[in-house]
């Protein structure tokens, strides 16, 4: 039906399997990848013009609004399975579907003050990051007071209100002690990538409010559009705009010779 087809179909093949539906009861190698809790709620991103009344029905179906960024026509909503056709007749929602997953790319032991000679920078030009403000995106800052207390970490490192990612693991903290590590005089800003690519973008655009020089994240969604800009794209493009510098990570998820290459020209 029009309705349906602004449910994502694993969302609707889920909620008919639950519901009893003989012939997908059946298949037992059917796998939806729908992640539907003990009190049958899923997460899910929601695309619509966001207003008050679309929030309102949202909480008349017995779910809780995650975050909303109407800027970006977007929500992130716990909803239950059932409800979703119901919230789908309403004419300023154009879509929905499981709510996007966040990849980090996994941190160890870093180098990289030798890598990138930033150690000789230090020594020879006397510069050490001071007076700028460098920013850090991933999932969660756990460890930052136990860092800070160790030295790892200075006592100057701002976190978004709200946007700690916590808890997680705490790859956020890591990425502030590269950096604090290559340069140990600038003021240090954290915000979490974690809650969908609208909720990062407004995270991007905020640091960047915020006054951070530079912003780096090491974060991936796989929904992100490859042949166009999306969300998270477009917040990159403005605040660099604005003269922030922006880094992300290229990531390291494999390689051609061993048969496991992660990325699409492999």
């Amino acid at each position: 039906s029009e309705v349906e087809k602004k449910i994502d179909s694993n969302l609707l093949l889920e909620h008919q399997r639950r519901q009893g539906n003989s012939v997908l009861l059946g298949i037992s190698t059917l796998k939806t990848g729908v992640d539907v809790d003990t009190e049958g709620f899923v997460l899910v991103d929601i695309k619509a013009h966001i207003t008050d009344e679309l929030k309102a029905h949202v909480a008349d179906l017995g779910g809780r609004v995650v975050n909303s960024h109407p800027r970006f026509d977007a929500m992130r909503a716990r909803l239950p399975l059932a409800s979703l056709t119901d919230l789908a007749k309403r004419d300023e929602l154009r879509s929905i579907r499981p709510a996007d997953v966040m990849i980090t790319q996994m941190l160890n032991t870093t180098e990289g003050d030798v890598a990138h000679g930033t150690d000789l920078v230090r020594a020879n030009l006397g510069v050490d990051g001071t007076g700028l403000t460098a920013c850090a995106m991933s999932d969660s800052v756990d460890a930052l007071a136990t860092l800070q207390g160790s030295g790892d970490l200075p006592g100057n490192v701002t976190v978004l209100a709200g946007q700690s990612g916590n808890p997680g693991t705490s790859e956020g903290t890591a990425l502030l002690e590269i950096i604090h590590d290559m340069a140990p005089g600038a003021d240090l800003a954290f915000a979490t990538a974690i809650g969908g690519q609208a909720q990062m973008a407004q995270n991007i655009l905020d640091l960047a409010a915020l006054g951070c020089d530079t912003i780096v994240d090491d974060v991936l969604y796989l929904a992100e559009p490859v042949f166009q800009d999306g969300i998270i794209a477009q917040a990159v493009n403005q605040v660099a705009s604005e003269g922030v510098i922006y880094f992300t990570s290229a990531g390291n998820s494999g390689n051609l010779a061993s048969g496991n290459s992660g990325v699409h020209e492999g």
